[in-house]
């Protein structure tokens, strides 16, 4: 981070954890220290730890105590990918989606971000699978929850969906899975958990045409879906806020708040997938 950082930055310097991770601790001891995390946390056991003896992806390895706040250390393949988590954070705001908060970090020789848990224990979180959301055609999922007969504040959860799926069109958002899109949920009531892991955005080699996530497709060349977003009027709403996003905004909004400096290469690259996702959807006329 040395070439987009100054004085002035803000990294917070982590110390090792209670794992060695040349040495993992016995099943009991991980055990202890992941119920531990969940319990203060409230975030499920099994999405910290798998049940079995530690390995290098549990994500229990992950998690800090800093003055009595759980934070979570992700670490980055590069530069590109810490940027793309704090433009993530920005994006998301802009579309009106609760967010994980990202903060620079350091453990050792690794960079990457932290951000504190978001998990309140008022809410049962669970995945997308675990809800039946998963594996639907197209944008079938909003017919799904609306069929529901049980599910309360539907309307909350559909704009929530509706959002998801335009903001990560725009920023050609890869890698929304089961693991990293969770609900929160209190009685008969869901509403979709604080987003995070923006790590695998502005990917210009994938079809932008067709994004897809865990809970279905948004594709504007099918016939079905142009129907639905065309005569949805809160998905015309997102869409014309899609095209009044200003990408310089958001690049320098990440500059002020980090205090970093982000290279020309990557502020061009911001900028080109801006252009090109908004000349698609203009060339498609799926705006009323």
């Amino acid at each position: 981070m040395q070439n987009i950082t100054n004085a002035k930055t803000k990294i917070i310097n982590l110390q090792p954890n209670y794992f060695d991770k040349n040495n993992f601790p016995e099943k009991q001891i991980t055990s202890a220290i992941a119920h531990k995390i969940s319990r203060q946390t409230g975030l499920p056991l099994k999405h910290i730890w798998s049940g079995d003896t530690i390995e290098w992806f549990d994500y229990v390895l992950n998690w800090y105590n800093i003055e009595g706040q759980w934070f979570y250390f992700k670490w980055a393949k590069g530069q590109g990918c810490i940027i793309n988590e704090l433009m993530g954070e920005v994006i998301s705001k802009y579309f009106g989606l609760d967010t994980a908060h990202y903060i620079l970090a350091k453990l050792d020789n690794k960079e990457g971000v932290i951000s504190q848990n978001f998990c309140c224990k008022d809410f049962s979180y669970k995945t997308s699978r675990e809800l039946n959301f998963t594996g639907q055609n197209n944008l079938d999922i909003i017919n799904k929850i609306k069929e529901n007969p049980t599910l309360q504040n539907k309307d909350l959860l559909l704009e929530d969906i509706k959002k998801l799926f335009i903001r990560d069109f725009y920023t050609i958002q890869n890698d929304r899975n089961n693991h990293n899109l969770l609900f929160k949920c209190q009685k008969n009531s869901i509403r979709m958990a604080p987003l995070f892991d923006y790590e695998m955005a502005f990917d210009h080699y994938t079809n932008f045409h067709c994004y897809r996530n865990v809970l279905g497709t948004l594709y504007l060349d099918f016939i079905e879906t142009r129907q639905l977003v065309n005569n949805d009027d809160f998905f015309q709403k997102l869409l014309l806020l899609l095209m009044d996003a200003r990408m310089p905004l958001f690049i320098q909004e990440v500059e002020d708040t980090n205090r970093i400096k982000i290279p020309e290469y990557l502020k061009e690259k911001y900028l080109q997938s801006d252009l090109k996702v908004k000349r698609y959807i203009k060339d498609s006329k799926i705006i009323r």
